[in-house]
């Protein structure tokens, strides 16, 4: 009898099922790159300074590298104030004469690392690259401020002692950012070019600080009043009369040379007035030559300083010419050495620098 049922008695329906696809969960989103602290940063930075692996894989955020990138200008900026005894007033808009730098390193790190840049990209490297430099230019900071100041020992206080540190400053620079970006460049021959475009620009930038006339720190003229005054030398007829009596006894006063020794002659001159740096350096080098050479009385100090218009001959080009010849009468000029010692600032025209 049961064969006799109807088939859909035998087998009921069963409900249907809703046969629509769930909808798609979404889909998982690209994986972003990190972040890393500030801490991290500087660390990473610092690290690459030392020719090290900076171990920072990371995208910084746009206001970690705007601050990553000025902090050190803001340094700059501090270290430049120091330069200045007293009031000074900020000239901001000569900062922005330098900012263009920022702008063509972007571009070289850009051109070094097409082709194979990590997850953090250009603003990866343009945060470290910036501390990769930090302390070499610190060091160098502090060396011009060291300078200006006074304030260097003896051994780097003469401009070719100044001048080797300096050189040894900026080599560590040079280096240390190339190490750093030679683990980032796409092409080796890429690097090739970034290497040799960043040393270009790093001569161009000192030539620009150098040859500018304006600073962004400049004494305030406001408070000139209240601040004491450098020393003025008064120009009088006693002065002048005192000048040519000071030649005579300078001259005078030079010995002839002992028989049978090379004696040590010295001729220093600094004709730039208005910074005291010079005196203090020229004072050094004729004490140096007397003491350690054995040259006391047998140097001739020519200088232009408020304070010494009564003591030394007046640094001037007729003056030297003069001492060279009086130094030529006294000399044995076959046996005896004559040590000639120019300092000053660099002219535009590549001659020293005078003022008084």
């Amino acid at each position: 009898m049961i064969d006799d049922m109807p088939e859909d008695i035998i087998a009921p329906q069963q409900p249907t099922e809703n046969t629509e696809e769930a909808p798609a969960s979404p889909s998982p989103t690209q994986d972003t790159p990190p972040r890393a602290s500030l801490l991290r940063w500087l660390a990473g930075g610092l690290r690459a300074s030392l020719l090290l692996e900076p171990r920072v894989d990371a995208r910084p955020a746009p206001w970690q590298l705007l601050l990553l990138v000025l902090l050190p200008e803001l340094v700059w900026t501090g270290l430049a104030r120091l330069e200045i005894a007293g009031p000074a007033r900020l000239y901001e808009t000569v900062g922005l004469n330098t900012l263009w730098v920022l702008g063509v390193l972007a571009w070289l790190g850009w051109f070094a690392l097409s082709g194979r840049a990590r997850g953090g990209g250009l603003a990866r490297w343009f945060v470290l690259a910036t501390w990769a430099m930090f302390p070499a230019n610190l060091a160098l900071g502090v060396l011009a401020l060291g300078y200006t100041r006074g304030w260097l020992p003896s051994a780097i206080a003469t401009s070719p002692g100044y001048w080797v540190v300096f050189g040894l400053g900026c080599a560590w620079m040079v280096l240390a950012l190339v190490r750093f970006t030679a683990r980032e460049a796409g092409a080796r021959w890429r690097l090739a070019i970034f290497a040799p475009a960043f040393v270009a620009l790093l001569t161009l930038t000192f030539w620009q600080s150098l040859n500018t006339q304006d600073r962004m720190w400049q004494p305030d003229a406001s408070t000139a009043s209240t601040e004491p005054e450098r020393p003025r030398m008064q120009l009088t007829q006693e002065l002048f009369e005192e000048q040519q009596a000071l030649w005579e006894r300078t001259v005078a006063a030079l010995p002839a040379g002992k028989p049978g020794q090379t004696n040590v002659y010295g001729l220093v001159f600094a004709p730039y007035a208005s910074e005291d740096v010079f005196l203090r350096e020229s004072n050094m080098v004729t004490q140096l030559l007397e003491e350690r050479f054995d040259a006391k009385s047998r140097v001739i100090h020519l200088m232009n300083h408020a304070t010494t218009a009564e003591t030394l001959p007046w640094a001037t080009p007729l003056n030297l010419q003069r001492a060279i010849a009086a130094l030529a009468e006294r000399m044995d000029r076959e046996n005896d050495v004559l040590i000639v010692y120019l300092t000053s600032h660099g002219a535009r025209d590549h001659q020293l620098a005078a003022a008084h």
